[in-house]
Order: C-alpha cells, then sequence, then structure tokens
C-alpha cells in the first residue's frame, strides 16, 4: 500500500544494480544461491521503506540505507575474520520521515582472527580467540615442535598454514639409503594432528613395525 509504511522481510541475495553476482563479496560459509535464484534486482526494493535482507553473511547495505543484511551475528568461517558483527535497530516514523536506523554491535566472547608472521612473533600473540596461523618462515620448522607451541599459546587454535612454498630441487642424486620418518611423514600428510591423533598413529606405526 503507497500510503502505508511497508517492510519487507526476505532471505534472499539481490543483485546490486550493475553488478553481476560473481562481483559481489561472499564468504566461505555462504551458499551461493537460494532456490537457484541468484539474480533478484535490488530495484524491486524501492518500494519499500525498509528491508530486512538475509543470507549475506557480511554487514552490508544493498544500494541504499533502507535495505541491509544484518549478517551473521557470530563469525561461520575464518573469511569473517575481521567483520564487526552487530543487530540492525529500526524505528519507524511518520512515512514521509523515513526510518531511523542504528547499528548495535555484537562482541563475542571469542573473535575469529587471523595471524601472520614468523613462529617466534605468533607465539608472542597468544590469545583464547579463534586463530588462523599463516607462517612465513623461510627455513624448515620441525613440524611438531612447531604444533606444539602453537597450541599452547592459542587453546582454540583453527588452523595452520604455511605462506613458504619451496621450489623442488631436482638437482641431487637419488639414493635408496635413506628413509623418511614414518611419523613425521604422517603428520605432514594430514595436516596438524592433534595429541589424540598423534597418539593413534604412533600406536599404529608401532604395530607394522612388529609385524614386519
Amino acid at each position: 500500500s503507497p500510503g502505508e509504511r511497508n517492510v519487507l522481510v526476505s532471505h534472499q541475495f539481490y543483485l546490486p544494480a550493475g553488478k553481476d553476482a560473481g562481483e559481489v563479496e561472499r564468504m566461505d560459509s555462504e551458499i551461493r544461491t537460494v532456490g537457484n535464484i541468484d539474480h533478484v534486482s535490488s530495484g524491486l526494493l524501492l518500494p519499500f521503506d525498509y528491508a530486512a535482507r538475509g543470507h549475506i553473511h557480511k554487514p552490508m547495505k544493498g544500494g541504499d540505507e533502507r535495505f541491509r543484511y544484518c549478517g551473521t551475528p557470530l563469525a561461520c568461517s575464518v573469511s569473517e575474520a575481521g567483520q564487526q558483527k552487530g543487530v540492525i535497530l529500526v524505528e519507524l516514523g511518520r512515512k514521509e520521515e523515513g526510518p531511523e536506523i542504528t547499528v548495535l554491535p555484537l562482541h563475542p566472547l571469542r573473535e575469529v582472527r587471523i595471524l601472520k608472521g614468523s613462529l617466534e612473533e605468533i607465539v608472542k600473540q597468544g590469545c583464547e580467540d579463534y586463530v588462523t596461523v599463516i607462517l612465513t618462515d623461510k627455513v624448515d620448522l620441525d613440524v611438531i615442535d612447531m604444533q606444539e607451541r602453537i597450541r599452547l599459546v592459542f587453546p582454540h587454535l583453527l588452523e595452520i598454514r604455511r605462506e613458504t612454498v619451496r621450489s623442488a630441487d631436482y638437482s641431487g642424486k637419488i639414493t635408496g639409503g635413506e628413509q623418511l620418518d614414518p611419523f613425521e611423514l604422517c603428520c605432514a600428510f594430514l595436516k596438524n594432528p592433534d595429541q589424540a591423533e598423534q597418539e593413534i598413529l604412533k600406536d599404529v606405526i608401532n604395530t607394522v613395525w612388529r609385524a614386519d
């Protein structure tokens, strides 16, 4: 009704004017489409006094102050690290005045953070947050020692990544005498197993050795 205040509540992705769906920033944990519909024009919202929209995890406006995604109350993936989550308070006065919009920030018990640096720099930043660590060391690190040191200062660690990728060296000669330690090889393949998983690995490897 054009003469009344009209509010739309919609869980849907609306495409901003002049943009393709692939140009809009999305989070890792978002589903790309809703019911296979990913191209609804935001122009359809113009008759409404306010549109409260869901689906996009990042708090954002949809081309107009009146059309907003509130975002998720908590980060759902590492890609949402650093986002200020909140609740949107909308007060509707007279229709001709437009809505009064206030963002009430939410402060979680633990933030989602991405920390980047050398091992020595990282372990000095210990905290209780959910943390992804990106190591920039250009030298080899003892895998077990590195994991233990990082987990000790970050009890809610999410993952450990290595930024430096060494190029393969094909100049050396192949010899049959050198063998890799099975435990370290398994840990590297499984990417940072926890203490319980490491104990299981040791038990399996010892069982295989005894069987041989």
